[in-house]
């Protein structure tokens, strides 16, 4: 019998119309959090005050490294998540995402920085359109030849509904930033691998396999620890076909002898397996792991450095285990609050044990921000471990899924980092459980449908919808936006950073920002607190020498940013520290003299970093190894130098500032005065 032998035609277009809806329906509310006010998806945030101008370049920088036959990227481009090996800087992130990218590398550079909301779009849409495939896979092992009702197709169509705004995928869409992208593509792509897995193991049908063995390396080739998962899942798979026994467990059909599934499984397992290590093998000379102490924030941060000496030289162990699995599933990682959203991240990790982890971010847990998906998934879990148990259809097709997923948030757990983010790793599985658990229910509803369990079930899983969209939208907006009641004033920095989501207005707003419950991160700056927006004629005949664009502080402890001419049309972009060692340079970058070019330059003593951005790419980054060494500006002087030192006294071409428009501060004082009005 096949995989979806007697369903009938009207059947399946009625639950995949369902399906469809809902994503759609999910999409326009992803698209609200993604285009964050913006009208295109080809925004282009400004670099100082927006995450993707720092963390969203790293697969254009890619790809248009690939198309010129070589996987080192500038380190420039990736600062302190470059992994420095002896033949060039390389970039840890997989390549799909970069791939994805080429074609319109291959055309112009125009689109650097400009792709990322439009890869996580595509990617959103690669896993609600596998999430409902699944959901058909996990039907026809638990319904059989039953007939879809409107009822079945619309709660199918609410779970849909909830993956996509009720989980941590609606989180991923507030920063613009290459770790999300990564973990969309990560997730959409291992769920259609899981899909295409059970599909192969319940049918034996070759293309089936082509298809999980090809969007298991997309997986990988996107975020290793989800790629993992269905590579394990095929593992197990051939693990039985060469044992010769256990048919059964997995849930195998019938029809061919186990053995003779061996060579196919096998073919299936390598082909990811050896793309992912062979890479692996190229970049860092590793089949698997990183070579951290080799990665410029290693190199650049004592404190790193320090935490990778206090574990053995690696990010990755056992003693990070009862830290995360605690957080990550902890029931009561949330708090609330009384303004919208009404709710917010909990207090920090509490770390067991004395573990040093490489930082801790605001994080809530899988229990809290997704409810709906939990629940059903320990319903799922007795289905899919129990099987005939349960009075349904044989669910063990799932089994292999299920393991490899598990497995797989092994990684996750064994990570000496928190975040939110990391949350995504178990949406796999969670979702695969979820539909078990939801079909399930369906098949005890039907078979006793005036039960008043059934009705407090339903009830229950109606309550965990609505509290999974409003948790998972809520931390989104508190992430993205700081929506929080609690504003402070300061004409200078205070000594302490703020409780997570409250703002922080500099001056007449000289500067917005928000803390993360760590630190403070700008949302709008300005020339008085470090960023210089400037519209540059460089000279057509210009001297030889450095030449001064923005300089900072007195003679003896001054900062200069400054550009100097190398000949045929270049120049390079540097920084001088007076007191921290001599001239730092960037690479030399062709300028059309002709034409005025839009330049920013970021002083921060907060990252700490001096950057230079030209026309949107950054040409020029300094970070110190240690903090104190940027100062905050005073004193500045544009286009002359008044500090002395090796540096020219004035910049011979012109520099008029763009005018700065701070409409998130406005926002923030007009609230701090409603509230001062209130009290």
């Amino acid at each position: 019998m096949g995989f979806e032998s007697g369903a009938r035609r009207e059947d399946r277009r009625r639950f995949f119309i369902a399906g469809a809806i809902a994503a759609g329906l999910a999409i326009l509310a992803f698209l609200l959090v993604l285009l964050d006010g913006h009208p295109t998806l080809f925004h282009l945030g400004e670099p100082p005050t927006d995450l993707s101008g720092q963390l969203g370049q790293f697969y254009d920088a890619q790809a248009h490294s690939l198309l010129q036959g070589h996987w080192q990227v500038p380190s420039h481009i990736m600062g302190i998540e470059g992994f420095h090996m002896d033949d060039g800087t390389y970039m840890y992130f997989g390549p799909w995402p970069a791939v994805l990218r080429m074609p319109v590398a291959a055309l112009t550079s125009s689109f650097d920085n400009r792709l990322t909301q439009v890869s996580m779009l595509l990617a959103y849409i690669v896993a609600l359109t596998f999430t409902v495939r699944l959901a058909w896979r996990v039907r026809s092992m638990t319904m059989g030849d039953a007939p879809v009702s409107l009822l079945e197709a619309g709660t199918v169509g609410a779970f849909v509904f909830v993956v996509g705004t009720g989980s941590v995928l609606m989180y991923l869409a507030g920063s613009l930033v290459v770790f999300q992208e990564a973990l969309f593509w990560g997730v959409a792509w291992a769920i259609g691998a899981f899909e295409q897995v059970i599909a192969y193991t319940a049918t034996l049908r070759a293309r089936y396999l082509v298809f999980a063995s090809l969007l298991t390396l997309l997986a990988l080739y996107s975020r290793a620890a989800l790629g993992a998962g269905p590579l394990i899942a095929l593992g197990l798979l051939l693990l039985v076909a060469l044992l010769g026994r256990g048919r059964g467990v997995f849930g195998i059909a019938d029809g061919r002898g186990l053995r003779r599934l061996a060579v196919p499984l096998l073919v299936a397992v390598l082909i990811p397996a050896a793309a992912y290590i062979g890479l692996n093998m190229l970049k860092f000379g590793t089949p698997f792991s990183l070579p951290f102490d080799r990665q410029l924030a290693a190199i650049f941060s004592d404190t790193h450095r320090g935490v990778l000496n206090r574990n053995g030289g690696s990010l990755v162990g056992l003693q990070f285990v009862p830290t995360t699995v605690f957080q990550y599933f902890r029931p009561d990682s949330l708090q609330l609050t009384g303004s919208f959203p009404w709710v917010t991240f909990p207090d920090p990790a509490t770390i067991i044990g004395s573990v040093r982890f490489d930082q801790v971010m605001p994080a809530s847990s899988a229990t809290t921000s997704m409810p709906l998906l939990t629940i059903l998934g320990l319903v799922g879990l007795v289905g899919v471990a129990w099987g005939a148990r349960t009075r349904v259809r044989n669910l063990a097709p799932m089994r292999a899924p299920v393991l490899g997923a598990a497995a797989a948030c092994v990684v996750t757990v064994a990570f000496g980092f928190i975040a939110q983010r990391y949350l995504a790793d178990f949406v796999p599985l969670l979702v695969l459980l979820g539909l078990a658990g939801l079909y399930l229910l369906i098949s005890w509803t039907r078979a006793r449908p005036r039960a008043t369990w059934v009705k407090v079930a339903w009830g229950g899983a109606a309550v965990l919808a609505a509290l999974s969209i409003w948790i998972s939208t809520g931390l989104t907006i508190v992430w993205q936006k700081g929506w929080d009641q609690s504003i402070i004033q300061r004409d200078t920095f205070p000594t302490r950073t703020g409780d997570l989501g409250s703002a922080l207005i500099i001056g007449h707003c000289d500067g917005l920002f928000r803390s993360s419950g760590s630190e403070w991160r700008a949302l709008e700056l300005t020339a008085k607190t470090g960023w210089f927006r400037e519209r540059v004629t460089f000279p057509a005949q210009p001297a030889r020498g450095l030449q001064p664009l923005v300089v900072s502080g007195r003679r003896g402890s001054g900062q200069s940013v400054y550009v100097g001419y190398v000949g045929e049309g270049k120049y390079l972009f540097g920084a001088l520290i007076q007191g921290h060692g001599g001239l730092r340079r960037g690479r030399a970058v062709a300028i059309d003299t002709a034409k005025p070019h839009r330049l920013d330059i970021q002083i921060d003593p907060l990252v700490p970093q001096i950057s230079v951005r030209l026309d949107g790419l950054r040409v020029f980054q300094y970070i110190p190894d240690s903090p104190g060494v940027v100062s905050a500006v005073r004193d500045v002087t544009v286009g002359r130098n008044d500090i002395g030192g090796p540096i020219g006294p004035v910049f011979s071409g012109e520099m008029t500032e763009i005018p700065f428009n701070t409409p998130e501060c406005y926002h923030y004082t007009q609230v701090m005065a409603r509230l001062n009005r209130r009290g």
